[in-house]
């Protein structure tokens, strides 16, 4: 999580608020629980940060795109995010070393910025952070985020992607883990089942 870091230390640095990263719950709305990557809430907005969860609106998410489902990054999450009002949301994609700053406009996201490839990403947000992503891209070869951690096996010429998710127990208040394969044609149960 490099770019957590980056952005830790800028917002350390400059007193702008606080970075969290995930696992984490985002109580956008009462029926709107979304655990982003990087969250970044700002000094004036520290009342929704509670010690076990967030409870409003942040002032930035950030997802970092999962090979299997980009989609759910690009497509899903954005219309929650703007749907309950998050004013900036990123899209970090490694495969593709893109970056696409988004900025809520009149209850939609319109593009606020998208540098191309290797070259320095200044975000509207956070005047005077610049983020060398040729840098970022160095280390982040595949998505290494703390809900999803994904390896690609290659087994009889078939890419299988083995994806760790973590599930909240909600009537016995703790985490509970399983694993699950995903193969092209979709989720299969392990050998002894779910």
């Amino acid at each position: 999580m490099r770019l957590a870091r980056i952005l830790a230390n800028h917002v350390d640095a400059a007193g702008l608020g606080e970075v969290f990263i995930a696992p984490l719950d985002i109580l956008l709305g009462e029926h709107d629980i979304v655990q982003p990557d990087i969250v970044f809430v700002a000094t004036a907005n520290q009342a929704i940060v509670t010690e076990k969860h967030i409870r409003g609106v942040p002032d930035l998410l950030v997802a970092i795109t999962s090979p299997p489902r980009p989609e759910l990054d690009t497509r899903d999450k954005r219309f929650v995010y703007a749907r309950c009002g998050v004013p900036c949301y990123w899209i970090v994609d490694p495969s593709e070393r893109r970056v696409s700053e988004l900025k809520l406009a009149g209850g939609r996201y319109v593009a606020a910025g998208e540098p191309p490839g290797d070259t320095i990403f200044r975000p509207a947000l956070f005047p005077g952070l610049a983020v060398d992503l040729s840098r970022l891209w160095v280390r982040w070869s595949f998505h290494k985020g703390c809900r999803c951690v994904a390896s690609i096996r290659e087994k009889h010429s078939k890419v299988r992607i083995a994806r760790f998710t973590k599930l909240k127990d909600a009537d016995r208040g703790f985490d509970t883990k399983f694993w699950r394969r995903v193969g092209a044609e979709g989720a299969s149960p392990p050998r002894g089942g779910w």
